[in-house]
């Protein structure tokens, strides 16, 4: 049944939104409202109406949801987590990326209160930023924080904040971008690793080369300690005093060679 005949059979008024061709071959978006009047009796007399063009107000809604859906397209896009605030810190409104990054879905994120993903420390934080957000009307600039889900996983985000004005320039809220810098944040601490290893290594080669140039001096002078008492006991007889300091010269080089040894090892 058309809306006419259903108001015709319940005895109330319809209201519909139509395109309506004009006589120079234009179309018009049309908003009529009409009712049968009746009689005593209940029987429909007459069809009483109006009807207003809304062509103007149609086009702006249309252009008003394409904008919306532009924006939402943009927002779906991004690779940062959007977020909305109200002034009590409660989530308003945000894109998919903010989901991935909370590891929730959008079901059990909207609405929350950013406070129950910190730690109090955290939360007063992040209350500072906002708050000098509210105050002075600027953005707040990237700041990095430590989030807490309810699953205990911690991650690591930087966050940008801006305020949300309404028409008369009163701050309503705020919204903002978060990025997961976990993996960044992991990436920093290797490479720290990394570089406190190579300084080591550097410090272990410098030691190295310190104790081989060392032991390289060293044998040089040992050469002689070492080789020299074996050429003079070769000429001296067995009962000559001088063997017994001769062959302590030889025994004491000797050691010295072992730990020169030792040097060049390391």
């Amino acid at each position: 049944l058309s809306l006419m005949e259903q108001a015709l059979l319940t005895g109330t008024a319809y209201h519909a939104t139509y395109r309506f061709r004009c006589k120079n071959g234009t179309y018009i978006h049309i908003a009529d409202r009409a009712a049968f009047t009746q009689d005593a009796g209940g029987k429909a007399l007459r069809l009483i109406g109006a009807i207003q063009d809304v062509t103007q107000r149609k086009l702006a809604e249309e252009a008003l949801k394409s904008s919306e859906q532009k924006y939402r397209t943009i927002l779906e896009s991004i690779e940062e987590g959007y977020f909305e605030l109200d002034l009590r810190g409660s989530l308003a409104f945000f894109n998919t990326a903010l989901c991935r990054i909370a590891g929730l879905p959008a079901e059990q994120i909207a609405g929350i209160n950013y406070r129950e993903y910190t730690t109090p420390e955290t939360a007063e934080q992040m209350l500072q930023v906002f708050r000098r957000v509210y105050q002075t009307g600027k953005p707040s600039g990237v700041q990095d924080f430590e989030i807490i889900m309810r699953t205990g996983r911690s991650i690591a985000i930087d966050l940008a904040a801006s305020p949300i004005f309404d028409p008369a320039g009163k701050i309503i809220g705020f919204r903002g971008l978060v990025r997961d810098i976990s993996e960044r944040q992991e990436a920093e601490r290797q490479r720290q690793e990394l570089e406190e290893r190579l300084q080591r290594a550097q410090k272990m080669k410098a030691i190295g080369t310190l104790a081989g140039g060392v032991a390289h001096d060293l044998n040089n002078i040992l050469s002689g300690i070492v080789s020299y008492p074996d050429l003079l006991l070769m000429d001296l007889p067995q009962d000559s005093p001088l063997r017994k300091p001769i062959e302590t010269i030889r025994e004491s080089g000797n050691k010295a060679a072992a730990i020169v040894q030792d040097l060049l090892t390391l």
